[in-house]
């Protein structure tokens, strides 16, 4: 495993390391699945793993035992050694805890990690633990039970379980089973598995219960068997592309159009939906050629390569609520409705977007004021009073 990119974690005045897999989509294997229904989740940095181990960071665990179900990258395990925990990484795969093994050496910290299934007797790993971490684990409903029943067989009597999730609705069983969090109301099903708008979004694979039929002629299946069907989008967009033309929307709703079929073809743009002064250019739109895309939380990173004497307007499916900013003279905005797109001239681009939420640098710029005006204050004090 030679192709990999690295993301820079900022935690608490020190950046960690994460190496991951540039493509997780190239280790699918139809072997694995049809054996276990494995799917390379490891090899993302996801959302929850970045909030668990900011959590983490901000505790001191000096001399703590904290074991980590399922780490994956070993982000969450990784931070809470750095905090003093003595840590031990777990996850079912082999790659998983070797990339983990890995980063840790990489950040200069010491932790052990081990294979580990949630079927499988914990004893041998030395229960109990004083801490228990897992991030994103409840992505699919067959792990709420085996969860429920190896929790406290894992935990101390005074020990804790830091649980993170985005909201799966797996998430909502295990809260259900365990304490009684009634949340299945929130979660709703879509009706309609054959929209266009799945294209625009990126949604490549179905995962169906055995037998399934084809939801509509977008989905071709690739997999079928006792434990399940897997469908894959043909029609499937790449997260950033150049569409052939550029319209004009009057306004930003009018350009959502969500049961639209041709978002290859035509980008919609709203003139008062583009930062700046200037608005793109309508028409025919500038060819883009897209490579070595990256993308962590609160970042997205590729190469862009621009061809001819006109710019090209690149859509995305990035929802874009005004966080987004970017580097090196790009104009962006919005088209197809909440999404961010991208003006860019002819040429090659390497293009880094970086995300930060509305009003946070405001606000830590009043903040820094605050503390500014309030260290002049404590000054001025101690003077009059020397």
């Amino acid at each position: 495993m030679n192709d990999l990119v690295e993301e820079v974690v900022p935690l608490r005045g020190r950046d960690l390391r994460i190496l991951r897999p540039r493509d997780s989509e190239a280790l699918l294997s139809e072997e694995a699945f049809e054996q276990e229904e494995y799917l390379p989740y490891w090899a993302e940095l996801w959302p929850s793993a970045l909030g668990l181990a900011r959590a983490v960071a901000r505790r001191p665990l000096t001399g703590r035992r904290a074991i980590e179900l399922g780490c994956g990258l070993g982000l969450p395990a990784i931070a809470a050694a750095v905090a003093g925990a003595r840590v031990l990484a777990t996850d079912w795969s082999p790659d998983a805890v070797a990339m983990t093994s890995r980063d840790a050496e990489r950040n200069g910290v010491q932790l052990e990690t081990r294979l580990f299934r949630w079927d499988a007797a914990p004893e041998p790993m030395g229960p109990p633990w004083q801490l228990v971490l897992a991030s994103d684990v409840l992505y699919e409903a067959r792990n709420v039970a085996p969860l429920l029943a190896l929790l406290p067989r894992l935990t101390a009597a005074a020990g804790e379980i830091w649980l993170a999730d985005p909201g799966r609705a797996p998430a909502a069983g295990f809260l259900d089973a365990a304490a009684g969090y009634r949340l299945t109301e929130y979660f709703k099903s879509l009706a309609n598995l054959d929209a266009a708008a799945f294209d625009y979004l990126n949604v490549a694979y179905l995962v169906a219960a055995p037998g399934r039929q084809s939801p509509g002629p977008r989905w071709r299946p690739v997999y079928s068997g006792a434990d399940g069907t897997v469908f894959r989008n043909l029609s499937a967009l790449p997260r950033v592309f150049s569409p052939e033309r550029i319209e004009s929307a009057p306004t930003a709703q009018a350009a959502s159009s969500p049961r639209r079929t041709d978002w290859r073809e035509r980008g919609l743009v709203a003139a008062s939906e583009w930062r700046g002064s200037a608005s793109p250019a309508l028409g025919a739109n500038g060819k883009a050629v897209v490579s070595r895309y990256g993308e962590s939380a609160n970042s997205v990173r590729f190469h862009a390569s621009v061809a001819g004497g006109a710019p090209s307007v690149l859509t995305t499916s990035l929802v874009d609520d005004g966080g987004w900013t970017a580097r090196g003279g790009v104009s962006l905005g919005r088209a197809n409705g909440p999404f961010l797109a991208l003006s860019l001239p002819p040429g090659e681009h390497d293009v880094d977007l970086r995300y930060a939420a509305p009003g946070f640098r405001a606000g830590a710029a009043v903040s820094l004021v605050t503390l500014v005006a309030l260290a002049i204050l404590v000054a001025v004090r101690r003077r009059r009073h020397a």
